[in-house]
């Protein structure tokens, strides 16, 4: 299954997203926990998004790696691409 639902508790996601003000960590962590979703490791999915952070392309990232493996590429392509 492609997706599915997040059955942590609440305490779970404040501990994670916890912070205090600083959305870019909030949003890098969200970011990671999606591509962990769709079956990339947690080693991978950081690098993923530091990677992507690091060069400005951001925004978007999590619809573009879910666009292109919808689109057939398998996860390492994907990772590539994004």
């Amino acid at each position: 299954m492609l997706f599915d639902h997040d059955v942590r508790a609440p305490a779970e996601w404040e501990q994670e997203y916890a912070g205090g003000d600083d959305e870019p960590a909030r949003i890098r962590a969200w970011q990671r926990e999606q591509l962990i979703r769709i079956g990339y490791d947690s080693t991978t999915a950081r690098r993923i998004v530091r990677d992507a952070w690091a060069c400005g392309e951001s925004g978007d990232l999590v619809h573009r790696v879910f666009d292109l493996i919808g689109r057939g590429a398998n996860h390492a392509q994907a990772a590539r691409i994004a």
